[in-house]
């Protein structure tokens, strides 16, 4: 027993001592016994001394209790009775009851802390209780776990203590857990996964393929950037992936410049290409870069150069998958850069745009889906010397083009596509 504890006397049913379990049970002739002579009871509660009885206070109506702090006693045996008197003076005494007063380790010191021999009912201060648990009974019940009951649950795990549980790691808690490894590719593991177990293995704050250890490991081989998907997507462009990404000519026939790497010959653009393909066959030449005509020659060939600068260097007008829509991309081309197309003729709207917007290769009026647009509404050929929309090489004399002889040199004006040899379309009226 121990810190300041309530003894209670019931006078005339039963005598109780709390906190310490020794009582009189109700109708116990002891407890009768001390009521006895008194009438109009009063009690005081004594205790023993070495030199003699201390009186430790009284009280005047039931229950009869005081509230005893244990710490002016000595540790050791103690023994405390009641005496009961009226107001005639009659009087008596109860039967003694000894207890043993421990201040050391006490029963409840109210730190917050549930520690031994304290518990819910005792100790409520320091032990806390729910409907389905009582901190300090030494059975760890529910909601009750290390962290708020240790008296019950145990000690929780903490670094150090020789086990690796599961919240600790080898880069958190090396001395329960072991050292990490030097290396991320290191780690033991039958699998041989240790650069893709989702793990940062030897703690040095890079995980798996982010970890210069696994640079040469399969699972962090860079990813091909060209799929082959005839789509310019993801980090494709038209270096990279030509196959997916087109780079559109800047080359010009009739500026003197013979492209040879963009595809210009003796052939198909004589004016900048030099050649000369009639007379006897071992004379004939012709400035290409590939087997076209009689006799191909390179641009390093100096008649390719007299005149006109014959050139092997790739000219770009545009690039698919540099990020701009530039030169002559579109959404039909190059969606990457340029946005997809609406892919429709709207008639009234981009009937008149001069833009494929479709991307069927046919413009404006040259498309079906513009028949109903009034600016295409015209006679078929009304023979005015304009190529207008609607009239063709094929159906309007207004229209020029040629038909046959050398795929090179045809071109029909009104047909929709503007060809190699209808030059900057000037020829045609503007009307492809």
């Amino acid at each position: 027993m121990s810190g300041t504890q309530k003894l209670l006397v019931a006078i005339g049913f039963t005598m109780v001592l709390l906190a310490v379990g020794i009582f009189y049970p109700a109708g116990d002739p002891r407890g009768r016994k001390v009521m006895r002579k008194a009438r109009e009871p009063n009690a005081r509660m004594l205790a023993q001394a070495a030199e003699g009885p201390i009186f430790l206070g009284s009280d005047t109506s039931p229950p009869y209790e005081w509230a005893v702090d244990t710490t002016q006693f000595a540790d050791g045996p103690k023994t405390f009775w009641a005496v009961a008197y009226d107001a005639a003076g009659n009087q008596t005494t109860s039967e003694s009851v000894t207890v043993f007063i421990d201040n050391s380790s006490g029963f409840c010191n109210d730190n917050g802390i549930c520690e031994t021999d304290e518990d819910c009912e005792i100790c409520p201060n320091d032990c806390f209780q729910t409907s389905a648990s009582c901190c300090g009974n030494d059975f760890c019940e529910i909601n009750e776990f290390c962290s708020n009951c240790e008296t019950d649950c145990g000690i929780c795990p903490f670094c150090g203590d020789g086990t690796c549980n599961s919240s600790e790691n080898k880069c958190g808690c090396s001395a329960d857990c072991g050292s990490a490894p030097i290396s991320e590719r290191m780690v033991p593991d039958v699998s041989n996964f240790s650069c893709q177990n989702g793990t940062d293995d030897d703690c040095d704050g890079a995980i798996d393929c982010n970890d210069s250890d696994c640079v040469d490991d399969s699972a962090c081989a860079p990813k091909p950037v060209c799929n082959n998907n005839n789509l310019c997507d993801g980090s494709e462009d038209c270096i990279n992936c030509p196959n997916d990404c087109a780079a559109l000519t800047g080359a010009v026939c009739g500026n003197t410049r013979c492209e040879t790497r963009n595809g210009e010959n003796c052939l198909n653009c004589p004016q900048d290409c030099n050649g000369m393909q009639t007379g006897k066959k071992k004379d004939r030449y012709c400035c290409t870069g590939s087997a076209v005509g009689d006799g191909p020659i390179p641009c390093t060939d100096p008649r390719c150069n007299q005149n006109n600068v014959c050139t092997e260097v790739f000219i770009v007008d545009s690039c698919c998958g540099d990020g701009t829509c530039d030169g002559n991309e579109g959404g039909c081309d190059c969606e990457k850069d340029c946005g997809g197309s609406d892919r429709q003729e709207l008639v009234g709207t981009t009937c008149r745009d001069t833009v494929d917007n479709d991307c069927d290769s046919l413009i404006d009026c040259n498309d079906p889906d513009c028949l109903a647009d009034s600016n295409c509404q015209r006679v078929t050929c009304d023979r005015d010397n304009v190529c207008e929309p609607g009239e063709t090489c094929q159906n309007c004399s207004d229209c020029p083009g040629v038909l046959r002889g050398k795929p090179s040199r045809r071109y029909c004006c009104g047909n929709g596509q503007l060809e190699g040899a209808e030059g900057d379309g000037s020829i045609c009226d503007g009307n492809p």
